[in-house]
């Protein structure tokens, strides 16, 4: 069993988690999406204005607005990932929960 070393990127981590746990074929283009995704997501004023001022729970309800938001925007330009997200209700919470932690570690690390 190989593991992914701690130094390895956290979406290139959350991708293998994502395959391994749900046997999809989520690539590096799609590791590409999501990071680009996330990034959206980490500059969102809005998105920060509610993790700084509320608890987890009520920052993660804005966040999965925005979430669900973006992944309509992307529709047009990556339909791909977005069919892979939609097909399964159990796989988009996980990577909506995945990614929405990113951003939250991301947003402390950075002080934001």
């Amino acid at each position: 069993m190989t593991s992914v070393p701690e130094e390895t990127d956290p979406l290139s981590r959350i991708i293998k988690e994502i395959n391994d746990r749900y046997g999809t074929n989520f690539s590096d283009t799609d590791r590409v999406i999501l990071n680009d995704l996330s990034t959206r997501l980490f500059r969102s004023t809005t998105l920060h204005g509610s993790i700084k001022n509320n608890s987890k729970d009520a920052a993660k309800l804005k966040f999965d607005e925005l979430f669900q938001n973006e992944l309509v925007d992307m529709l047009d330009n990556h339909f791909n990932l977005y069919q892979k997200l939609d097909q399964s209700p159990e796989l988009k919470n996980f990577v909506q929960e995945k990614v929405f932690e990113y951003v939250v570690k991301k947003m402390e690390v950075e002080k934001v």
